[in-house]
């Protein structure tokens, strides 16, 4: 809020000499404060935080290391990468206006050791696709939506229940009656998905064309190595047993990999560099193998 004086001396007619003072008060308005897309929360890798404000032609300035963000901050132009925990802190700004509220949105990567998760595709009907998140499945026939619905895992055996059937406008709950039944069971076996239950289909889990990196890679020099990458995680594994586990990110065909727990063989601890070694591992991929530089200098081939 500013206040302005003005002070003057006014002729009237020629006469009248009158001192006027005129008390304005202007009161300014303040920017909408930024908004983050996605909101807060646990994000995959790779992820991108789009910033946007309300307030026409506002510029929004936002920190990565705790620090309130300022007019001296980085300017906000496209969206930010998100690859490890962090808080982003922004503030949107415009010449004549009062400054943004900061905008506090803070985000942890996904740990996720569920091969299910991903697209696979039918090996008999082409037409037939799955589609697996953290916690819905989707059946989609010829690129449409069908079914969708839950999935439980106990003993190395998923049970799928169907929920809601797609009537071309909107999900209705599933009925048994007219959809059949809704529980099915399968298993993974590499990149394979075999149900047990009513449909008895084999389904191939789809390349991630986006990460080349996903799969199941084996060394060339010591067979007894094998890497397992999901969309967020590492597992290395010896004679097919739990070694170590982390997180990584990608760039294109690069990547770099943290190591964050190795197995005892009763539980999963923290890594301990003092005795684990170098926590952290690049590589990259050409054609069908991996290739791993630093302390781990081993080449992998996916396997089939």
């Amino acid at each position: 809020m500013k206040k302005i004086f003005f002070t003057g001396i006014v002729f009237l007619f020629g006469f009248y000499l009158i001192n006027c003072e005129l008390d304005t008060t202007i009161e300014l308005q303040t920017v909408s404060a930024p908004f983050a897309t996605p909101p807060s929360g646990s994000v995959n890798t790779n992820t991108q935080v789009r910033l946007e404000t309300s307030t026409e032609d506002a510029v929004i300035y936002y920190t990565l290391d705790g620090q309130t963000p300022s007019a001296n901050s980085l300017q906000y132009s496209t969206p930010i990468i998100i690859n490890t925990d962090v808080t982003i802190r922004a503030i949107a700004l415009k010449s004549g206006m009062n400054d943004s509220d900061v905008l506090m949105a803070s985000y942890t990567i996904s740990i996720i050791n569920d091969p299910l998760i991903g697209e696979w595709i039918c090996d008999d009907f082409q037409l037939y696709e799955l589609k697996f998140t953290e916690d819905d499945w989707f059946f989609i026939i010829g690129g449409q939506n069908a079914q969708k619905g839950k999935y439980e895992y106990s003993e190395n055996s998923y049970t799928f229940i169907g929920e809601y059937v797609w009537t071309g406008l909107e999900w209705r709950e599933w009925d048994i009656s007219i959809d059949g039944n809704n529980v099915d069971t399968g298993q993974v076996n590499g990149n394979k998905l075999t149900f047990s239950g009513g449909s008895n289909n084999v389904y191939t889990k789809k390349v991630d064309q986006y990460n080349p990196f996903a799969g199941e890679w084996i060394c060339d020099d010591e067979p007894r190595y094998e890497l397992r990458l999901t969309g967020y995680e590492i597992l290395f594994l010896v004679d097919g047993n739990n070694g170590q586990k982390g997180r990584y990110g990608h760039s294109e065909n690069l990547f770099t990999a943290i190591g964050e727990y190795v197995w005892t063989g009763l539980e999963w601890r923290e890594w301990d560099i003092s005795t684990d070694g170098d926590y952290i591992m690049t590589g990259q991929v050409n054609g069908d193998k991996l290739i791993l530089s630093g302390e781990r200098n081993n080449v992998y081939t996916r396997k089939n």
